[in-house]
């Protein structure tokens, strides 16, 4: 009995170990938090961003060539699952030489100055241009949160080390990890809530 007991423990003792030497290899605990807060928290200005738009507001145009707030949120939630899929695309390829903290926080940075710059004008892939498909607010908002819960969902249960794992990201000259095109994603939505008060801003926008 005493045998048995103590193989017992050896084995518990290794499975334990083996466990925490996996969970180590995953996502850190304050990237999975960051990325998490991040995620949400854009989602809300999103919410916030578009609650109780009149059908005039979501689809007023300023000018032939600017996009509705209704194509604005669109492409949002077009190129939410395009980013996700990029992650996961990134993750299972090769594993990348470890980057110093320095680096990876001037990168981020980076990041985050790149996409807010609205001097900088790009035009969305075809996959990802607003093609009219929510006609309310409520419509596009909703599509959106599903397509977040898919992403906060990831971070919250993968246990890769989206750290490990980088691509190009030719716009700006940087080589993202699979967290920084999660923080990018981020970004992105906040690049366009700046393009929506554009929108809101601009002359004859419906005041309801």
């Amino acid at each position: 009995m005493q045998q048995r007991n103590t193989v017992l423990s050896a084995l518990l003792i290794l499975t334990m170990a083996a466990s925490a030497t996996f969970a180590g290899e995953g996502l850190s605990r304050q990237d999975r938090s960051e990325l998490i807060g991040r995620l949400e928290q854009t989602q809300q200005e999103l919410a916030s961003s578009v609650a109780g738009l009149s059908a005039a507001q979501w689809t007023f145009r300023a000018a032939d060539d600017k996009w509705t707030i209704a194509q604005v949120v669109e492409h949002l939630v077009l190129s939410e699952g395009q980013i996700r899929g990029r992650v996961e695309e990134l993750v299972s390829g090769e594993v990348a030489a470890p980057r110093p903290a320095a680096r990876t926080e001037e990168v981020e940075g980076a990041i985050l100055r790149f996409v807010r710059d609205r001097s900088q004008q790009f035009n969305a892939p075809s996959p990802i241009q607003p093609a009219g498909r929510f006609e309310t607010a409520a419509a596009g908002l909703d599509a959106f949160r599903a397509e977040r819960a898919i992403s906060v969902d990831y971070v919250r249960t993968t246990d890769v080390d989206l750290r490990a794992y980088r691509s190009a990201f030719p716009p700006a000259d940087l080589e993202l990890d699979g967290a920084q095109w999660l923080l990018f994603m981020c970004g992105h939505v906040q690049r366009h809530l700046d393009q929506i008060e554009e929108v809101k801003r601009s002359p004859g926008y419906p005041a309801s």
